[in-house]
């Protein structure tokens, strides 16, 4: 059966949403005390500070440049700051606008309008652009041939009546862009600002993390986007405190499993084992998110070398102990004679267990990830018969 091909559109789309996301981060590491920042309210994202805002529309440039001459992206950016201008949402005088670019891209007009600071050097650059568009006149053969639209955006730019709001946005106006790897060039500027490059990853993590739950609740709750600078510093410095001391392992397991991952792990034999002993559908769920976090987490362990893999070994061996201390246990309990209500209770109890790993405290799903990697082998199981039955024998 021919495998259906992937629209090459969708993942475009994903990392323009992300970038918004990342650039977030970047804002929140570069603000001023007291500042705030948002996505999707004024722009794509902005600072918003005592002096003033700064509105950032984010571009992949993955597939074109979005700032070359004649891109319709970048007139329809500049077209919408200036109706955000003529309704009073923002206020030219104050704001600086930018546009960020994730892979190094330029274009001839938006660099000159980049490079125009003074009065003088933004009516100049208008009078470039309007003669590389129109000519001597708007209804020159030159202007006709303009594509419809990019036209109907470049009428409105350079109109006379937003002539004045245009040349305050030139003015205030900054291209910039990443090197095209844009996680790469969040943690460099997360060890400019934590200068300690031993955590500097795993802060920035933890802060990407933190950007998207909180961005999350907001939407949840019918409110703009609005991240305080102040919030965001407190949590990543105290995760930083953490981290040196290193009381605890931090959990690199990201985002929660997909749909996807569900289904493909409804197949796995740590779910097998679950079913054998009726674990209702909520436990089934938590099961497959511990599963897949601690096998996330032991990767992560070991290529940054916070344990050594003798240890892992040897916690595994220690759940293996436990689980069958806490088996025989239940085998003595004559009151649970029902098979299955017995595997279910040995397997409740196993994964209430919070286990160290050298002495240092484990993300809360660490331990029970562990076990469901144990049954997944299976080197463990719940029900009493569980070898026989996951062998299809009754």
């Amino acid at each position: 059966m021919s495998k259906k091909k992937q629209s090459p559109h969708v993942p475009g789309q994903y990392y323009g949403y992300s970038l918004q996301c990342t650039r977030l981060v970047h804002l929140l590491l570069g603000a001023t005390p007291g500042a705030t920042v948002s996505l999707e309210v004024l722009e794509d994202v902005a600072h918003h500070g005592k002096d003033g805002d700064v509105l950032v529309q984010t571009k992949s440039g993955l597939e074109s440049n979005p700032v070359a001459d004649r891109s319709v992206e970048l007139w329809k950016t500049i077209r919408n700051w200036i109706d955000g201008c003529n309704s009073g949402d923002i206020d030219p005088s104050k704001t600086s606008f930018q546009i960020y670019v994730a892979k190094p891209r330029r274009g001839g007009l938006c660099v000159r309008f980049s490079e125009s600071k003074t009065d003088a050097d933004a009516v100049a650059a208008i009078d470039v652009a309007l003669a590389s568009f129109y000519g001597k006149s708007t209804r020159s053969k030159k202007a006709d041939s303009i594509p419809q639209p990019l036209r109907e955006q470049l009428d409105v730019v350079f109109s006379e009546a937003n002539r004045d709001v245009l040349k305050q946005i030139v003015q205030r106006f900054t291209l910039s862009s990443g090197s095209g790897h844009a996680y790469e060039d969040l943690v460099a500027e997360m060890k400019k600002a934590l200068i300690d490059e031993d955590v500097a990853e795993d802060v920035l993590l933890r802060g990407l993390g933190w950007v998207k739950a909180t961005v999350d609740v907001c939407i949840e709750k019918g409110l703009p986007a609005v991240l305080s600078v102040d919030e965001f510093r407190r949590e990543l410095t105290s995760f930083r405190n953490k981290l040196k001391s290193r009381p605890y392992l931090p959990s690199f397991a990201g985002a929660p499993p997909t749909e996807q991952d569900i289904t493909a792990n409804r197949l796995c034999m740590y779910v097998q084992q679950l079913q054998l002993v009726d674990s209702p559908e909520e436990e089934i769920f938590k099961a497959i998110s511990d599963f897949l976090s601690a096998k996330a987490n032991i990767v992560q362990y070991a290529e940054r070398g916070y344990v050594n893999r003798e240890s892992l070994l040897e916690f595994e061996s220690a759940l293996k102990t436990l689980w069958d201390n806490l088996r025989k246990l239940l085998e003595l309990d004559t009151n649970l004679s029902d098979e299955r209500l017995r595997g279910r209770k040995l397997a409740l109890q196993c994964l209430a267990e919070r286990r160290r790993l050298e002495g240092i405290e484990v993300p809360d799903d660490f331990t029970p990830g562990c076990f469901h990697m144990l049954a997944d082998k299976p080197d463990i199981g719940w029900h009493p018969r569980y070898a026989a039955l996951l062998r299809g024998e009754r």
